[in-house]
């Protein structure tokens, strides 16, 4: 008899023994069941997923949070993450929808959230149109709530990105006096609508009010990407 069989045969042995010893337990031939292993809780996958997002891994992130939404479907903080997910690594218009989309189921959870509101305001002007207005408003909300605002899990979108953001959405609505008035809360320009000799932006005499609007929108964006602002 081989070492299998007589390995076999001594199991069986022991089992059949067990059940007439043990008079108050069940006994079976069925093999036991495995328990089911559990994975990640929803807290653990949004620490993960925070992570990689401040680590800008943002594909990656956005995996993780799509992962605690599934454990937590009503997560505030998966929603949110997922919308700056979306936001920060895609650049097309499908992408910038479901962003906001995003947001917008965060904001359903927590309605004042200045990050959910920040957030939506970027989706927003990138998609365009009629939310451009939508994306003016959400600043306006932000500034008068915390006029130093910064997003909690990366400084780069602050006070400073918002105000860019809404001269951007102001320009974009042909509204010049308001992109400007944005913008000179980050850096003056000297820029007066009625006087034409104003509308020089770095020894560049524009043609119109509007085009110094954007001029200088243009070198306010140049330098707080340079880290100069």
């Amino acid at each position: 008899m081989g070492a299998f069989m007589s390995s076999r045969i001594i199991f069986l042995m022991r089992f059949f023994l067990a059940c007439l010893l043990t008079t108050s337990m069940a006994c079976s031939s069925e093999e036991p069941v495995a328990p089911e292993i559990q994975g990640p809780g929803a807290a653990s996958l949004l620490r993960t997923a925070w992570s990689q997002f401040e680590a800008k891994n943002y594909e990656g992130a956005l995996d993780f949070f799509d992962q605690a939404l599934a454990k937590e479907p009503d997560s505030f903080d998966a929603h949110l993450g997922r919308g700056w997910s979306l936001l920060k690594s895609s650049t097309s218009i499908s992408a910038m929808e479901q962003a906001k989309l995003a947001f917008d189921q965060a904001l359903a959870l927590e309605t004042a959230d200045n990050d959910a509101i920040g957030g939506r305001a970027a989706a927003r002007l990138s998609i365009g149109g009629t939310g451009i207005v939508g994306a003016v408003e959400d600043v306006g909300v932000i500034l008068q709530n915390d006029p130093a605002y910064e997003f909690r899990h990366g400084t780069t979108f602050n006070h400073i990105a918002l105000r860019l953001l809404l001269a951007q959405a102001q320009a974009e609505l042909g509204n010049y006096d308001s992109a400007l008035l944005a913008l000179d809360g980050i850096y003056v320009s000297g820029i007066i609508a009625e006087n034409s000799n104003t509308w020089v932006v770095e020894g560049l005499i524009e043609g119109s009010f509007g085009a110094a609007v954007i001029s200088h929108l243009d070198r306010v964006e140049r330098l707080w990407v340079g880290g100069d602002l």
